[in-house]
């Protein structure tokens, strides 16, 4: 079978879960005998740039192509279309159809390729599935999250609300009242008004969501969310994610006095660092040390980080590691924090914390918690307490045999042969139907 793999960005633009997620299966499928490529958008903020230079030769040696980013021009109304319909990302995926002919289509994000990829893919007559790594289908910013990191219902039909939040990012010390009344004078606006364009969104998302031959959901939210804003229950499949059949063993602390600490991930205020380095403040006298991985989303978020870490010498910006050496750090580790702030979406790093058998400490949002099966993997902290998150680690930190416990127990993890199984069922569905045409 011939599959083409349609993602948002993939290294080195990026390299956070969906992206792995991406490599893993086109990886696996190749394996199991099926020619494989991958689509991919460059990031926008990429445009205009010598960005062909960052390009190294796959060392994966996967069939990958990197479309064109468009550039931020045109009218506002224009750019807010561009964002989920971009007739130049259709033109670019469809010729990238053309090129390898496949059977099937699978989209693990659209952001970058837009409803105009999928588009493309109808005019061919190819089937498409869609796997939901995050809300991008509802939420322009991806993560249903507020600019005073509150979490969002989600949107409203009018839009308005996503026009306020928007509105809110671009001026951020615009008084309420000026958002709401820039808002209003743009509504009035006969044929372009920025708000109709962003009512356009749903109408748009919802009939890419409906086309697909099967929308993947890796978690029970998710796919509640989904059949909220429109999929119908018969389009929808679970499919949880997996983690890397091969897992290096425990590196055993043999009693070290000092519990070691470690977060992995995106420094971006929705992984909610933040919450982490504001609980270290509060639990000041607590012999622990802190490992925190990852590379900055931008440079306020940074210096924000910095300044709550201060001169604190128990707590490491760390940097990035390859993908592979994730086993080695965790394994060396006595606890992973995850302190998202948004709803996630049944984060890897998580995943593969949970098969490696490191005690975990979450925040308590839909699409962390239900991961943590009580006492035999971890512990919960309410969302954005950094107090609470204090509480808990000084309560972990003094209990040396509840960690030990987790550490001897086993957890059963979806292997990758399981995952790939399901893919290529709904795969073969993709393809049978379109012969029965």
């Amino acid at each position: 079978m011939r599959i083409l793999l349609g993602v948002h960005q993939f290294p080195p633009f990026g390299s956070g879960g969906t992206e792995q997620l991406a490599r893993w299966s086109a990886l696996g499928l190749s394996t199991h005998g099926h020619a494989v490529a991958i689509a991919s958008a460059v990031p926008r903020r990429h445009a205009g740039g010598d960005w062909r230079s960052a390009i190294t030769p796959d060392v994966d040696g996967l069939d990958v192509r990197f479309l064109e980013p468009a550039t931020a021009t045109g009218s506002l109304q224009e750019r807010i279309v561009r964002e989920y319909e971009d007739e130049a990302a259709g033109i670019a995926f469809g010729a990238q159809i053309d090129r390898f002919r496949p059977d099937v289509i699978h989209f693990f994000h659209l952001a970058g390729l837009t409803a105009s990829a999928a588009a493309a893919a109808r005019e061919r007559g190819v089937p498409y599935l869609f796997t939901a790594s995050d809300y991008w289908y509802e939420c322009p910013t991806v993560q249903l999250l507020l600019a005073d990191e509150t979490v969002c219902a989600g949107p409203r039909e009018d839009r308005m609300n996503c026009a306020t939040h928007l509105a809110h990012i671009r001026w951020p010390r615009l008084p309420d009242a000026g958002v709401d009344g820039l808002l209003r004078a743009g509504a009035a606006t006969v044929g372009r008004s920025p708000l109709r364009a962003l009512q356009g969104r749903s109408a748009a998302l919802r009939e890419t969501l409906s086309d697909a031959a099967a929308v993947l959901a890796p978690n029970e939210f998710m796919r509640t969310r989904l059949r909220a804003f429109g999929v119908e229950e018969a389009h929808l499949r679970l499919v949880p994610y997996p983690v890397p059949d091969v897992v290096a063993p425990r590196v055993q602390t043999q009693g070290a006095a000092r519990m070691r600490v470690v977060f992995v991930g995106t420094l971006a205020p929705s992984k909610g660092a933040h919450v982490l380095l504001e609980a270290m403040r509060l639990a000041a006298d607590l012999d622990v040390d802190l490992d925190v991985y990852g590379e900055a989303s931008d440079a306020d978020y940074d210096r924000r980080l910095r300044a709550l870490a201060g001169s604190d010498r128990r707590i490491r910006f760390a940097g990035t590691f390859a993908s592979d050496a994730f086993a080695d750090v965790v394994n060396a580790a006595d606890l992973l924090v995850v302190p998202s702030i948004w709803y996630e979406n049944s984060p890897l790093v998580l995943l593969q914390a949970l098969a490696l058998r490191c005690p975990v400490l979450v925040a308590d949002v839909p699409g962390l918690a239900p991961h943590v099966q009580g006492l035999q993997d971890g512990w919960t902290f309410e969302r954005g307490d950094a107090q609470d998150l204090a509480q808990k680690l000084r309560a972990i930190a003094n209990d040396a045999n509840a960690r030990e416990a987790i550490r001897r127990t086993t957890h059963e993890s979806r292997t990758m042969a399981s995952y790939l199984a399901d893919l290529e069922a709904e795969y073969a569905k993709c393809v049978l139907q379109v012969a029965a045409q």
